[in-house]
């Protein structure tokens, strides 16, 4: 059965990857990178990374995978045609994160999570389906661990994702590290002799959308600090999206006063860090 690792470019996708690796053909493993369009610079450069890792194995290079919204945006603007001020702007624009906010005018939140729906999950159910439709059977490897949360400690190591109706393939979820703990995420890149993603010796708690939408206050301080070029992107996001938007409002993360981008970078910096990590402690994922 042929095995669709998910990669983000994590330390939890990294691993199950190694693992697939030592337990399966080159031939039997594809890896996949579903791409939003807003992950950091250095999370691009290390799947590129670890391209030359997996071909240094015999394995392939990572798929990179896009939600393609040009018919979408085509319907809506149609829509918006007594509107050509707005319609005009509701085209392609070459980035699926910005594509999707288009389509949806406005940014995704906490109760309206359409960007891991629409870019992750249907991307890759999408490419799943390519296998399914032939009659092909194949296992999802995911880098899903129980001690994330109270719902993922509930999850199986194995069960059925999808059945095709017509040739009744199958895509079994597999989570191969569900028990693992941090520490065993970290020590098996090592055991591996490659590097982690360099965000995590940075300080941050996780590799994602930059900045995430849901991201802590700690997070978007130590983004703010090292480098603020990833909310310059989202100011110019953000002004695309409220032209090309019908109550031209879209504010990537919610105030009462639509200030922006630049009001939560604000907020973050009145962090203060507490307490004092011990030496070479590993905390949710972040190297102290």
């Amino acid at each position: 059965m042929r095995k669709i690792i998910s990669v983000s470019g994590g330390k939890d996708s990294t691993a199950v990857a190694l693992l697939a690796m030592e337990q399966n053909k080159p031939e039997d493993v594809i890896f996949v990178f579903c791409d939003t369009g807003n992950e950091h610079h250095l999370t691009y450069e290390y799947l590129n990374y670890l391209d030359e890792f997996f071909q240094s194995k015999g394995f392939s290079k990572i798929k990179r995978l896009k939600r393609d919204c040009t018919e979408r945006l085509k319907r809506k603007a149609e829509r918006l045609k007594d509107r050509p001020e707005i319609a005009k702007l509701i085209k392609p624009t070459g980035n699926p994160f910005l594509d999707i906010c288009l389509v949806y005018g406005r940014f995704p939140d906490f109760n309206h999570r359409f960007c891991t729906k629409e870019l992750k999950v249907k991307v890759f159910d999408d490419f799943v389906n390519q296998f399914l439709e032939k009659g092909e059977s194949v296992e999802s490897w995911t880098g899903v661990r129980a001690d994330e949360s109270v719902k993922r400690s509930k999850l199986p190591e194995r069960e059925l994702r999808k059945e095709h109706k017509k040739t009744g393939a199958q895509c079994w979820d597999i989570r191969p590290i569900l028990t693992w703990t941090t520490e065993d995420v970290f020590k098996k890149i090592e055991e591996s002799e490659i590097k982690a993603n360099p965000l995590y010796e940075m300080g941050f708690s996780r590799v994602g959308c930059t900045p995430c939408i849901l991201a802590n206050k700690a997070d978007l301080k130590l983004l703010s600090d090292l480098s603020q070029i990833e909310f310059y992107k989202i100011e110019m996001w953000e002004k695309y999206l409220q032209k090309g938007s019908a109550n031209g409002t879209a504010t990537y993360y919610y105030s009462k006063g639509h200030e922006g981008v630049w009001a939560k970078v604000l907020w973050a910096n009145t962090y203060i860090k507490r307490g004092r990590p011990k030496k070479e402690a590993i905390d949710g994922g972040t190297r102290l």
